[in-house]
Protein backbone atom coordinates (compact mmCIF):
# COMPACT_ATOMS: atom_id res chain seq x y z
CA UNK A 1 0.00 0.00 0.00
CA UNK A 2 2.74 2.23 0.81
CA UNK A 3 4.62 1.70 -2.62
CA UNK A 4 1.29 2.55 -4.56
CA UNK A 5 0.71 5.60 -2.89
CA UNK A 6 4.76 6.48 -2.96
CA UNK A 7 4.02 5.16 -7.32
CA UNK A 8 0.91 7.83 -6.74
CA UNK A 9 2.74 10.38 -5.37
CA UNK A 10 5.60 10.94 -8.12
CA UNK A 11 2.77 10.14 -10.81
CA UNK A 12 0.93 13.22 -9.64
CA UNK A 13 4.05 15.28 -9.30
CA UNK A 14 4.96 14.14 -13.01
CA UNK A 15 1.30 15.52 -14.38
CA UNK A 16 1.76 18.76 -12.22
CA UNK A 17 4.66 19.40 -14.52
CA UNK A 18 3.12 18.53 -17.28
CA UNK A 19 0.79 21.04 -16.56
CA UNK A 20 3.23 23.88 -16.02
CA UNK A 21 4.30 26.26 -18.56
CA UNK A 22 2.68 27.83 -22.11
CA UNK A 23 0.80 25.40 -23.70
CA UNK A 24 1.10 26.01 -27.24
CA UNK A 25 -0.89 25.11 -30.49
CA UNK A 26 -0.07 21.76 -31.93
CA UNK A 27 -2.98 21.52 -34.59
CA UNK A 28 -4.07 24.67 -36.51
CA UNK A 29 -2.78 27.09 -38.82
CA UNK A 30 -2.46 30.50 -39.14
CA UNK A 31 -5.85 31.52 -40.51
CA UNK A 32 -7.21 28.70 -38.49
CA UNK A 33 -5.71 30.21 -35.15
CA UNK A 34 -7.02 33.77 -36.35
CA UNK A 35 -10.11 32.61 -36.82
CA UNK A 36 -10.49 31.30 -33.24
CA UNK A 37 -8.83 34.07 -31.74
CA UNK A 38 -11.51 36.55 -32.72
CA UNK A 39 -14.22 34.02 -32.06
CA UNK A 40 -12.84 33.72 -28.48
CA UNK A 41 -12.10 37.31 -27.98
CA UNK A 42 -8.33 36.09 -27.36
CA UNK A 43 -4.80 37.43 -28.20
CA UNK A 44 -2.29 35.73 -29.95
CA UNK A 45 1.30 35.07 -29.12
CA UNK A 46 4.03 34.21 -31.50
CA UNK A 47 7.20 33.11 -30.43
CA UNK A 48 9.45 32.80 -33.37
CA UNK A 49 12.53 30.76 -32.99
CA UNK A 50 15.80 29.11 -35.15
CA UNK A 51 16.67 25.86 -34.46
CA UNK A 52 20.16 27.13 -34.42
CA UNK A 53 19.07 30.00 -32.00
CA UNK A 54 20.83 29.73 -28.64
CA UNK A 55 18.57 32.03 -26.49
CA UNK A 56 15.78 30.66 -27.99
CA UNK A 57 16.32 27.35 -26.59
CA UNK A 58 17.24 28.75 -23.09
CA UNK A 59 13.70 30.39 -23.20
CA UNK A 60 12.23 27.14 -24.25
CA UNK A 61 13.81 25.35 -20.94
CA UNK A 62 13.88 28.21 -18.68
CA UNK A 63 10.96 30.74 -18.94
CA UNK A 64 8.07 28.85 -20.94
CA UNK A 65 7.91 25.85 -18.69
CA UNK A 66 7.65 28.05 -15.47
CA UNK A 67 3.96 28.02 -13.50
CA UNK A 68 3.20 31.86 -13.20
CA UNK A 69 4.44 32.39 -16.79
CA UNK A 70 1.72 29.43 -17.85
CA UNK A 71 -0.86 30.66 -15.92
CA UNK A 72 -0.88 34.40 -17.83
CA UNK A 73 -0.32 33.48 -21.26
CA UNK A 74 -2.97 30.21 -21.27
CA UNK A 75 -5.24 32.37 -19.61
CA UNK A 76 -4.18 35.58 -21.99
CA UNK A 77 -3.50 34.07 -25.36
CA UNK A 78 -3.77 31.34 -27.94
CA UNK A 79 0.22 30.73 -27.80
CA UNK A 80 1.73 29.13 -31.10
CA UNK A 81 5.71 28.38 -31.24
CA UNK A 82 6.85 28.97 -35.20
CA UNK A 83 9.71 27.79 -36.74
CA UNK A 84 11.39 30.19 -39.31
CA UNK A 85 14.71 28.24 -40.52
CA UNK A 86 14.22 25.38 -42.62
CA UNK A 87 16.01 21.86 -42.04
CA UNK A 88 16.09 18.39 -43.80
CA UNK A 89 14.78 16.75 -40.82
CA UNK A 90 11.72 18.95 -40.34
CA UNK A 91 8.57 16.82 -39.40
CA UNK A 92 5.51 16.87 -41.36
CA UNK A 93 3.79 19.99 -39.02
CA UNK A 94 6.96 22.15 -39.51
CA UNK A 95 6.83 21.58 -43.09
CA UNK A 96 3.04 22.55 -43.14
CA UNK A 97 3.84 26.15 -41.60
CA UNK A 98 6.97 26.89 -44.17
CA UNK A 99 4.44 29.44 -46.04
CA UNK A 100 2.66 31.07 -43.10
CA UNK A 101 6.29 31.46 -41.72
CA UNK A 102 7.41 33.02 -45.13
CA UNK A 103 4.40 35.33 -45.14
CA UNK A 104 4.68 36.46 -41.09
CA UNK A 105 8.52 36.99 -41.48
CA UNK A 106 8.14 39.18 -44.47
CA UNK A 107 5.09 41.17 -42.77
CA UNK A 108 5.91 41.76 -39.74
CA UNK A 109 9.87 42.28 -40.50
CA UNK A 110 11.62 39.24 -38.07
CA UNK A 111 14.90 39.91 -38.11
CA UNK A 112 16.17 38.48 -34.99
CA UNK A 113 15.75 35.28 -33.02
CA UNK A 114 13.90 35.20 -30.64
CA UNK A 115 11.30 37.67 -31.35
CA UNK A 116 7.82 37.26 -29.54
CA UNK A 117 4.81 38.87 -31.42
CA UNK A 118 1.32 39.87 -29.75
CA UNK A 119 -1.57 40.19 -31.98
CA UNK A 120 -5.06 41.41 -30.89
CA UNK A 121 -8.19 39.75 -31.70
CA UNK A 122 -8.44 41.02 -34.50
CA UNK A 123 -5.54 39.80 -36.00
CA UNK A 124 -3.52 43.17 -35.44
CA UNK A 125 -0.01 43.27 -34.46
CA UNK A 126 -0.30 45.15 -30.84
CA UNK A 127 3.42 44.75 -29.28
CA UNK A 128 6.80 42.97 -30.63
CA UNK A 129 10.04 41.89 -28.21
CA UNK A 130 13.21 41.08 -29.65
CA UNK A 131 15.52 39.03 -27.87
CA UNK A 132 15.77 36.70 -25.00
CA UNK A 133 14.71 37.81 -21.36
CA UNK A 134 15.79 35.21 -18.44
CA UNK A 135 14.26 37.04 -15.97
CA UNK A 136 10.86 35.88 -15.48
CA UNK A 137 9.66 38.94 -13.58
CA UNK A 138 10.70 41.28 -16.40
CA UNK A 139 9.61 39.21 -18.90
CA UNK A 140 5.78 39.11 -17.26
CA UNK A 141 6.12 42.79 -16.53
CA UNK A 142 6.71 42.63 -20.03
CA UNK A 143 4.41 41.13 -21.48
CA UNK A 144 1.65 42.57 -19.79
CA UNK A 145 2.14 45.73 -21.98
CA UNK A 146 1.02 43.57 -24.82
CA UNK A 147 -2.81 43.66 -23.41
CA UNK A 148 -2.87 47.09 -22.29
CA UNK A 149 -4.67 49.77 -24.49
CA UNK A 150 -2.39 52.17 -23.74
CA UNK A 151 0.87 50.98 -24.95
CA UNK A 152 -0.45 48.91 -27.89
CA UNK A 153 0.69 50.35 -30.80
CA UNK A 154 -2.47 50.79 -33.09
CA UNK A 155 -3.98 52.57 -29.79
CA UNK A 156 -0.56 54.83 -29.82
CA UNK A 157 -0.70 56.01 -33.56
CA UNK A 158 -4.66 56.82 -33.84
CA UNK A 159 -4.24 59.10 -30.55
CA UNK A 160 -1.13 60.90 -33.03
CA UNK A 161 -3.16 60.96 -35.70
CA UNK A 162 -5.70 62.37 -33.71
CA UNK A 163 -3.14 65.60 -32.56
CA UNK A 164 -1.41 64.10 -29.52
CA UNK A 165 2.08 65.86 -29.71
CA UNK A 166 3.45 65.74 -26.25
CA UNK A 167 7.12 65.05 -25.73
CA UNK A 168 6.68 61.68 -23.48
CA UNK A 169 3.85 61.00 -25.66
CA UNK A 170 5.96 60.81 -28.63
CA UNK A 171 8.68 58.68 -26.86
CA UNK A 172 6.20 56.02 -26.26
CA UNK A 173 4.91 56.21 -29.69
CA UNK A 174 8.61 56.03 -31.55
CA UNK A 175 9.35 53.27 -28.81
CA UNK A 176 6.32 51.25 -29.87
CA UNK A 177 7.35 52.04 -33.04
CA UNK A 178 10.62 50.70 -32.80
CA UNK A 179 9.17 47.50 -31.37
CA UNK A 180 7.08 46.85 -34.26
CA UNK A 181 9.12 47.51 -37.10
CA UNK A 182 7.34 50.24 -38.41
CA UNK A 183 10.22 52.22 -40.66
CA UNK A 184 7.71 53.96 -42.55
CA UNK A 185 6.31 55.72 -40.34
CA UNK A 186 8.91 56.19 -37.95
CA UNK A 187 10.14 59.56 -39.20
CA UNK A 188 6.77 61.08 -39.04
CA UNK A 189 6.87 60.60 -35.32
CA UNK A 190 10.91 61.23 -35.05
CA UNK A 191 10.90 64.28 -36.58
CA UNK A 192 8.71 66.33 -34.60
CA UNK A 193 10.08 64.80 -31.36
CA UNK A 194 13.81 65.61 -32.66
CA UNK A 195 12.26 69.43 -33.09
CA UNK A 196 11.23 69.81 -29.58
CA UNK A 197 14.59 69.30 -28.41
CA UNK A 198 17.28 71.69 -26.77
CA UNK A 199 20.33 69.09 -27.27
CA UNK A 200 20.06 66.70 -30.30
CA UNK A 201 23.38 64.75 -29.00
CA UNK A 202 21.85 62.77 -26.33
CA UNK A 203 22.59 59.08 -26.62
CA UNK A 204 18.95 58.55 -26.89
CA UNK A 205 17.82 61.12 -29.56
CA UNK A 206 21.24 60.04 -31.74
CA UNK A 207 19.36 56.30 -31.36
CA UNK A 208 16.39 58.25 -32.76
CA UNK A 209 18.34 59.83 -35.45
CA UNK A 210 19.27 56.47 -36.61
CA UNK A 211 16.19 54.62 -36.55
CA UNK A 212 14.09 58.34 -38.15
CA UNK A 213 16.59 59.64 -40.66
CA UNK A 214 15.14 57.78 -43.63
CA UNK A 215 15.33 60.99 -46.02
CA UNK A 216 17.46 64.09 -46.85
CA UNK A 217 14.85 65.92 -46.29
CA UNK A 218 14.02 64.65 -42.73
CA UNK A 219 14.89 66.56 -39.83
CA UNK A 220 17.91 65.02 -38.48
CA UNK A 221 19.99 64.63 -41.93
CA UNK A 222 21.90 67.76 -41.66
CA UNK A 223 23.07 66.86 -38.06
CA UNK A 224 23.89 63.24 -39.45
CA UNK A 225 26.40 65.56 -41.31
CA UNK A 226 27.34 68.17 -39.51
CA UNK A 227 27.81 65.69 -35.99
CA UNK A 228 29.23 63.01 -37.74
CA UNK A 229 31.59 61.83 -34.65
CA UNK A 230 29.72 62.31 -31.91
CA UNK A 231 27.04 60.07 -33.79
CA UNK A 232 29.28 57.72 -34.77
CA UNK A 233 30.49 57.57 -30.86
CA UNK A 234 27.13 55.88 -30.18
CA UNK A 235 26.20 53.95 -33.01
CA UNK A 236 29.17 52.86 -34.25
CA UNK A 237 32.40 54.09 -37.00
CA UNK A 238 30.89 54.72 -40.19
CA UNK A 239 27.44 55.18 -39.39
CA UNK A 240 26.73 58.76 -40.48
CA UNK A 241 28.92 58.76 -43.75
CA UNK A 242 27.27 55.52 -44.57
CA UNK A 243 23.94 56.92 -44.08
CA UNK A 244 24.10 59.96 -45.56
CA UNK A 245 25.29 58.58 -48.89
CA UNK A 246 22.84 55.74 -48.88
CA UNK A 247 20.24 58.35 -49.04
CA UNK A 248 21.24 60.63 -51.42
CA UNK A 249 21.56 57.53 -53.43
CA UNK A 250 18.15 56.10 -52.58
CA UNK A 251 17.11 59.37 -53.69
CA UNK A 252 18.74 60.32 -56.69
CA UNK A 253 21.24 57.46 -57.99
CA UNK A 254 18.95 54.51 -57.69
CA UNK A 255 16.00 55.34 -59.93
CA UNK A 256 18.99 55.84 -62.61
CA UNK A 257 20.38 52.25 -62.05
CA UNK A 258 17.06 50.17 -62.21
CA UNK A 259 14.06 50.33 -63.62
CA UNK A 260 10.84 50.01 -61.78
CA UNK A 261 12.68 50.86 -58.88
CA UNK A 262 11.39 49.97 -55.47
CA UNK A 263 13.42 50.61 -51.84
CA UNK A 264 12.40 47.91 -49.39
CA UNK A 265 13.57 49.22 -46.14
CA UNK A 266 13.37 46.23 -43.03
CA UNK A 267 15.43 48.37 -40.56
CA UNK A 268 18.34 47.93 -38.95
CA UNK A 269 20.33 48.60 -42.48
CA UNK A 270 18.77 46.01 -44.19
CA UNK A 271 17.42 47.50 -47.44
CA UNK A 272 16.27 45.50 -50.43
CA UNK A 273 16.67 47.36 -54.04
CA UNK A 274 13.93 45.82 -56.12
CA UNK A 275 14.01 46.79 -60.03
CA UNK A 276 15.38 45.86 -63.66
CA UNK A 277 18.83 46.40 -64.22
CA UNK A 278 19.65 49.27 -66.53
CA UNK A 279 22.98 47.53 -68.18
CA UNK A 280 23.73 51.11 -70.24
CA UNK A 281 23.83 53.48 -67.16
CA UNK A 282 25.57 57.03 -68.41
CA UNK A 283 27.81 57.55 -65.03
CA UNK A 284 28.79 60.81 -66.51
CA UNK A 285 25.21 62.03 -65.62
CA UNK A 286 24.94 60.72 -62.67
CA UNK A 287 28.13 62.38 -61.54
CA UNK A 288 26.71 65.33 -62.67
CA UNK A 289 23.09 64.54 -61.20
CA UNK A 290 24.99 64.10 -57.86
CA UNK A 291 27.32 67.11 -57.93
CA UNK A 292 24.62 69.47 -58.45
CA UNK A 293 22.79 68.50 -55.49
CA UNK A 294 25.57 67.01 -53.14
CA UNK A 295 28.56 68.52 -54.23
CA UNK A 296 30.49 67.50 -51.07
CA UNK A 297 29.57 63.86 -51.45
CA UNK A 298 30.27 63.33 -54.57
CA UNK A 299 33.09 60.87 -54.70
CA UNK A 300 31.52 58.84 -51.50
CA UNK A 301 28.40 58.19 -53.02
CA UNK A 302 29.19 57.84 -56.76
CA UNK A 303 31.81 54.72 -55.09
CA UNK A 304 29.10 53.44 -52.99
CA UNK A 305 26.63 53.55 -56.06
CA UNK A 306 29.29 51.40 -58.58
CA UNK A 307 30.23 49.43 -55.37
CA UNK A 308 26.02 48.26 -55.37
CA UNK A 309 25.64 48.32 -59.30
CA UNK A 310 28.33 46.18 -60.23
CA UNK A 311 27.35 43.82 -57.39
CA UNK A 312 24.26 43.34 -59.05
CA UNK A 313 25.37 42.95 -62.93
CA UNK A 314 27.48 40.63 -61.16
CA UNK A 315 30.95 42.64 -62.65
CA UNK A 316 33.49 41.78 -59.85
CA UNK A 317 36.58 42.92 -62.15
CA UNK A 318 34.91 46.11 -61.47
CA UNK A 319 33.73 45.97 -58.42
CA UNK A 320 36.84 45.05 -56.93
CA UNK A 321 38.62 47.83 -59.02
CA UNK A 322 36.37 50.50 -57.68
CA UNK A 323 37.00 49.02 -53.88
CA UNK A 324 40.43 49.09 -54.59
CA UNK A 325 40.80 52.41 -55.49
CA UNK A 326 38.12 53.56 -52.92
CA UNK A 327 40.22 51.47 -49.48
CA UNK A 328 43.56 53.23 -50.88
CA UNK A 329 42.30 56.65 -50.16
CA UNK A 330 39.81 56.04 -47.23
CA UNK A 331 40.96 53.17 -45.47
CA UNK A 332 41.23 55.06 -41.86
CA UNK A 333 37.04 56.42 -41.87
CA UNK A 334 36.25 52.74 -42.52
CA UNK A 335 35.18 50.08 -39.44
CA UNK A 336 36.84 46.63 -39.04
CA UNK A 337 33.23 45.39 -40.59
CA UNK A 338 33.06 47.54 -43.88
CA UNK A 339 36.91 46.55 -44.63
CA UNK A 340 36.40 42.66 -43.88
CA UNK A 341 32.88 43.02 -45.97
CA UNK A 342 34.95 45.25 -49.31
CA UNK A 343 37.85 42.34 -48.75
CA UNK A 344 35.71 39.43 -48.25
CA UNK A 345 34.78 40.23 -51.93
CA UNK A 346 38.15 40.57 -53.64
CA UNK A 347 38.98 37.28 -52.14
CA UNK A 348 36.08 35.70 -53.67
CA UNK A 349 35.92 37.55 -57.66
CA UNK A 350 39.23 39.43 -58.18
CA UNK A 351 42.44 37.47 -59.70
CA UNK A 352 44.76 40.45 -59.54
CA UNK A 353 48.05 39.96 -57.39
CA UNK A 354 48.14 43.70 -56.81
CA UNK A 355 43.91 44.17 -55.76
CA UNK A 356 44.84 40.83 -53.96
CA UNK A 357 48.09 42.08 -51.98
CA UNK A 358 46.48 45.47 -50.96
CA UNK A 359 43.15 43.44 -49.28
CA UNK A 360 45.64 41.27 -47.36
CA UNK A 361 46.73 44.71 -45.70
CA UNK A 362 43.48 45.79 -44.97
CA UNK A 363 42.26 42.99 -43.69
CA UNK A 364 44.89 42.81 -41.31
CA UNK A 365 43.85 46.67 -40.50
CA UNK A 366 40.36 45.14 -40.07
CA UNK A 367 41.86 42.18 -37.14
CA UNK A 368 43.53 45.60 -35.29
CA UNK A 369 40.81 47.32 -34.84
CA UNK A 370 37.97 46.98 -32.40
CA UNK A 371 34.65 45.62 -34.47
CA UNK A 372 32.08 43.14 -34.08
CA UNK A 373 33.49 39.94 -34.86
CA UNK A 374 36.96 39.70 -34.75
CA UNK A 375 36.92 35.78 -35.96
CA UNK A 376 35.84 36.66 -39.22
CA UNK A 377 38.21 39.41 -39.66
CA UNK A 378 41.23 36.51 -38.57
CA UNK A 379 39.09 34.30 -41.45
CA UNK A 380 39.23 36.82 -44.14
CA UNK A 381 43.22 37.88 -43.72
CA UNK A 382 43.42 33.87 -43.55
CA UNK A 383 42.09 33.30 -46.82
CA UNK A 384 43.45 36.33 -48.61
CA UNK A 385 46.84 35.07 -47.59
CA UNK A 386 46.27 31.22 -48.79
CA UNK A 387 45.06 32.93 -51.76
CA UNK A 388 48.39 35.10 -52.18
CA UNK A 389 50.55 31.58 -51.92
CA UNK A 390 51.12 31.96 -48.18
CA UNK A 391 49.71 28.68 -47.44
CA UNK A 392 51.88 27.71 -44.63
CA UNK A 393 51.08 30.88 -42.82
CA UNK A 394 46.83 30.28 -43.99
CA UNK A 395 47.15 26.53 -42.74
CA UNK A 396 48.58 28.04 -39.12
CA UNK A 397 46.04 30.55 -38.19
CA UNK A 398 42.88 28.51 -39.92
CA UNK A 399 43.52 26.10 -37.45
CA UNK A 400 44.44 28.67 -34.80
CA UNK A 401 40.67 29.64 -35.64
CA UNK A 402 39.24 26.23 -35.31
CA UNK A 403 40.80 25.17 -32.23
CA UNK A 404 39.56 28.60 -30.42
CA UNK A 405 36.09 27.97 -31.87
CA UNK A 406 36.20 24.17 -30.57
CA UNK A 407 35.13 22.88 -33.90
CA UNK A 408 35.74 19.34 -35.31
CA UNK A 409 33.53 19.62 -38.87
CA UNK A 410 31.86 22.40 -40.41
CA UNK A 411 32.96 24.86 -43.37
CA UNK A 412 36.29 26.22 -41.69
CA UNK A 413 37.38 22.49 -41.67
CA UNK A 414 36.59 21.50 -44.87
CA UNK A 415 38.38 24.85 -45.86
CA UNK A 416 41.48 23.87 -44.52
CA UNK A 417 41.19 20.78 -45.92
CA UNK A 418 41.47 22.05 -49.33
CA UNK A 419 44.12 24.34 -48.27
CA UNK A 420 45.89 21.25 -47.45
CA UNK A 421 45.26 19.93 -51.09
CA UNK A 422 46.37 23.15 -52.55
CA UNK A 423 42.22 23.70 -53.41
CA UNK A 424 40.48 26.47 -54.79
CA UNK A 425 39.04 27.98 -51.38
CA UNK A 426 37.09 30.82 -53.41
CA UNK A 427 34.23 31.32 -56.37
Amino acid sequence: MKRLLIVIVILSSIHARAQQGIKFEKTLNWEQIKAKAKKENSYIFVDAYATWCIPCKEMTAKIFPRQEIGDFYNKNFINVAIQFDRKSTDNKRIKEWYSDAKKIKDNYKILEYPTYLYFNPNGELVYKIVGANYDPTSFLENTKLALDPKTQYPTLKDQFVNGKRDTAFLATLIKAGINSSDMKSLPTFINPYLKSQTNLLTKQNIIYIFYGTQSTTDFAFETLQKHSEAIDSVIGKGFSRKTVNRLIFNETVFPMLKTNAVIKNYGGGMVDYQGDLNKSVDWATVSKLVKNKFPDRLEDVIRFSKTLYYQWAEDWTKYAEVVSEYLEKKTNQLNPDELSDYTEVIFQFSNDSSQLQKAEGWSKLAMSSKGTDPTRYRVINTRLMYKNGKKAEAINQMQSVIDSLGQTSGQLVDEINKMKNNEKTWF
